[in-house]
């Protein structure tokens, strides 16, 4: 996969031989919405759930976040928020994310731009998951054999972001490395051992334009 990501790089840098860039003097800004898959590495986490019978953390998941941009001349800033998961029977996930980037853009025909950018993401990842349902007594206010529980994990990425975009739209890839390994924690249950986990990530996004200033 990385390799794959080199050669898109190397791609669009000589991308700079065939079109003729555009004068991009004035700053811009606006709000966008954008929508996306994310691919991550195998989560350590998922040995121990598949020994207690539980469902496994997805490796790929749906993300949907708003964000804010500002072009400076051939510098582009972004700053976007949201939330990424996915739903199953036995193991949900649901992820609040934040990135802020800067790049270089470089102009092409027809209003149309790449823009390499470097990356920084913060993601909070939240599982809940259980074996099997316990037994809920109404009457005396009893809950008995819950195997129900969640865990959480923090994640800083730093890495490379690409991006072509038009004024209505924009499709983006770029490939986040998990900087520090962190454990997973839970507020409703004790945690003996728990792995350390240092997540990189695959993104894949389609953005649309909601405001220009």
């Amino acid at each position: 996969m990385k390799k794959v990501f080199c050669g898109l790089v190397l791609m669009f840098v000589f991308s700079d031989c065939l079109f003729a860039q555009e004068s991009t003097s004035e700053n811009e800004a606006g709000l966008y919405t954008k929508a996306g898959a994310v691919y991550s590495h195998q989560f350590k986490l998922n040995n121990t759930l598949n020994a207690l019978g539980c469902k496994k953390i997805p490796n790929v998941f749906a993300f949907g976040v708003v964000g804010i941009y500002y072009d400076i001349k051939k510098i582009a800033l972004t700053m976007d928020v949201g939330t990424e998961g996915l739903y199953n029977k036995k193991t949900q996930l649901l992820n609040f994310l934040a990135n802020v980037s800067v790049g270089y853009k470089l102009a092409l025909p027809k209003k149309q731009s790449l823009i390499f950018a470097g990356n920084i993401g913060y993601d909070m990842y939240n599982v809940t998951t259980y074996i099997e349902k316990g037994n809920l007594d109404f009457q005396n206010a009893i809950l008995n054999n819950s195997t129900a529980f969640s865990l959480g994990l923090i994640q800083f990425m730093v890495g490379p972001k690409i991006t072509w975009r038009n004024e209505i739209c924009y499709i983006g890839i770029g490939y986040d490395f998990g900087v520090i390994p962190t454990r997973w924690k839970s507020d409703n249950i004790n945690i003996l051992n728990s792995p350390k986990e240092r997540i990189d990530r695959v993104h894949l996004s389609f953005a649309v334009n909601i405001a220009r200033y």
